[in-house]
């Protein structure tokens, strides 16, 4: 927000305190040439043809205010912001001429501006009128909602459908060997049953894994199987003979 130095000559005016009151209370907007340091100066906010004004009511649109500066000139751009609790505005003008006049009170009809119907239409909503427009954009009216859960259902059929034809023109490609894997597919209605090959690079189920692996398939394999047998079966009888023999020598023992 811009600072208002002593240099800066500031302008007043008084609106209403809202636009549904008659009320002898006023709101005041205090208005002053923009200004900018110099590594700040834009294009879009020319010091010779902006005003800076503050103080804005809550009510004031930016419609407002083009319908009230516009009695010093053409309006370029109105461009609304907010510091704080502090509502501010950059009015911009075509010509430079028109920053002059915003500064004369003679300028402003205030009171056929403000007793006119028109000037009000674009306000903005204040009370519970804001309350209720802020709660009925809220939530997606019933018709609206339905046309998109309607259009996110037909796009996912869609891409379910693609899913499928893709799966179909993959069965029965053979792989870079010329290999093709054929599963068994589910009976048809007809009762006739199809088969396909299972595209390459797919993990095979746990029923081929196991099937993959065949114990004593080859005879080294058997014989050191046995000789594993016969080694655990010393182990365990010598660590019977042992347990025996503490027992003798614990006088536990007792022969049948």
């Amino acid at each position: 927000m811009e600072r208002v130095e002593a240099a800066d000559r500031v302008f007043t005016l008084a609106v209403p305190i809202s636009p549904s009151t008659r009320s002898s209370f006023q709101h005041i907007l205090y208005i002053k040439q923009h200004r900018a340091k110099p590594e700040e100066v834009s294009t879009e906010l020319p010091p010779d043809q902006t005003v800076f004004v503050i103080g804005l009511p809550p009510y004031f649109s930016e419609t407002n205010l083009r319908k009230l500066f516009s009695c010093c000139g053409d309006v370029a751009a109105v461009r609304c912001s907010q510091h704080g609790g502090t509502r501010c505005a950059h009015v911009v003008f075509t010509h430079r001429q028109s920053v002059k006049k915003c500064f004369k009170a003679d300028t402003f009809p205030l009171r056929e501006l403000f007793e006119s119907e028109s000037f009000w239409q674009d306000s903005l909503e204040l009370g519970m009128k804001k309350w209720q427009s802020e709660h009925s954009h809220q939530y997606t009216d019933a018709p609206t909602l339905q046309r998109q859960v309607d259009a996110f259902m037909q796009a996912f059929d869609r891409k379910v459908e693609e899913e499928r034809k893709e799966k179909e023109r993959n069965l029965n490609k053979p792989d870079e060997d010329g290999f093709i894997t054929v599963t068994r597919h589910k009976r048809s209605t007809d009762g006739t049953v199809s088969v396909g090959g299972v595209r390459k690079g797919e993990p095979p189920t746990k029923k081929q894994k196991g099937n993959t692996m065949l114990s004593d398939f080859y005879k080294f394999q058997h014989s050191k199987s046995k000789d594993e047998s016969l080694a655990l079966l010393r182990r365990k009888f010598e660590e019977d003979r042992d347990r025996i023999q503490r027992m003798k020598n614990a006088r536990k023992f007792r022969p049948g």
